[in-house]
């Protein structure tokens, strides 16, 4: 399966998709999830959202799989996992 990068176009409607306040693509929010405490290296994101209840992830989900981009769930960063 091949998947997709983040376009401005993606980042547009995956804007629309939540309050302006609760998305980020600025440098110290995907430096902040890039990481968590397992011995992997560090993969930044290209865009880091905040939903607030499940209707939110449903549809950033289904935006995702419709267009083929990648999503990895982050909580507090404590995971030595790597997830």
């Amino acid at each position: 399966m091949t998947f997709n990068p983040i376009t401005p176009t993606h980042k547009e409607a995956l804007q629309a998709l939540v309050e302006p306040s609760r998305i980020s693509s600025g440098e110290s929010v995907l430096d902040l999830h890039a990481m968590d405490q397992s011995h992997h290296h560090p993969q930044r994101p290209e865009v880091v959202i905040w939903p607030v209840n499940s209707a939110e992830v449903a549809t950033i989900l289904a935006y995702a799989d419709e267009h083929q981009i990648p999503v990895t769930g982050w909580g507090s960063g404590s995971s030595l996992e790597g997830n």
